[in-house]
C-alpha cells in the first residue's frame, strides 16, 4: 500500500523519524468489513487489543490509519475509540493530485508532460460526478476530497502508457512534496502527531 512507503518520508520531514520515535508501520490486509460492519468492528477492535498486548511484556500502543472512503467515522470511533484515525480526504492519493508534482513524477519515468494539460485532466475528473468509478456515491461537497484519487492517477498514467503503482509512485510523490510543497501533505502528519509526537509540527 502507498502509506507504508509514503508515511515515513512525510513524517520524517516534520520531525517524526522512525528511529527517534521508535514506531513501525504495518500494512493490515483486510476485507473492509473490519471497518464497516458494527459487529465485525467490535470483534476486530478486541482482537487488535489482545494482539498488541501479547506481543510484548508491556502493551504496545497502536493506531490504525484509514482512508475515508464511505466509512462511517462515528461508528468507527465507537468501536475502536481513539485507536482509529481517518483521513479527511478519501485516499492518500488525493493529496498527490497536484499538476507540478505529477509532471515531475512522470519526468522521473522519462515521460514529458505539460502542467496545463495535467491540470485540465484533473479538472475534468473533478467535474465527472456521474462517473461511479471516480465518485462511487456521487459528489456531495468538495470533489478534491471525495474523488477516488488512485483511480485518477491510474487513468492519467495510462494515458502515458504506464501502470500506476501505489507503492512505487507513491514514494516518488511523497519525496516531491516534502522537497517542494510540504504544506500539501502536512495534514497527514498532523493526524499522527498527537500519537507520535508532542502535538505540533511545522512545515
Amino acid at each position: 500500500p502507498t502509506e507504508v512507503n509514503a508515511l515515513p518520508i512525510i513524517l520524517s520531514h516534520f520531525g517524526l523519524d522512525q528511529l527517534g520515535f521508535n514506531y513501525t508501520l504495518i500494512s493490515l490486509w483486510c476485507t473492509g468489513d473490519e471497518y464497516k460492519s458494527k459487529k465485525v468492528m467490535e470483534r476486530n477492535a478486541k482482537m487488535y487489543d489482545e494482539l498488541f498486548t501479547r506481543l510484548s511484556l508491556s502493551p504496545i500502543p497502536y493506531r490504525i490509519l484509514l482512508d475515508r472512503d464511505e466509512r462511517d467515522v462515528r461508528a468507527l470511533q465507537t468501536a475502536y475509540g481513539d485507536k482509529v484515525i481517518v483521513m479527511s480526504r478519501r485516499e492518500i492519493e488525493n493529496y498527490f493530485l497536484y499538476a507540478p508534482a505529477i509532471v515531475d513524477v512522470l519526468g522521473q519515468l522519462e515521460i514529458q508532460a505539460d502542467a496545463e494539460d495535467i491540470e485540465g485532466f484533473l479538472e475534468s475528473c473533478y467535474r465527472a460526478h456521474s462517473d461511479s468509478d471516480l465518485f462511487p456515491r456521487g459528489c456531495k461537497s468538495d470533489p478534491t476530497v471525495e474523488i477516488v484519487g488512485s483511480e485518477v492517477l491510474e487513468r492519467l498514467f495510462a494515458q502515458h502508457y504506464v501502470s500506476y503503482s501505489k507503492p512505487k509512485h507513491g514514494l516518488l510523490f511523497s519525496e516531491w512534496f516534502v522537497r517542494n510543497n510540504p504544506s500539501q501533505v502536512k495534514e497527514i502528519a498532523d493526524l499522527l502527531v498527537p500519537f507520535l509526537g508532542d502535538g505540533s509540527v511545522s512545515a
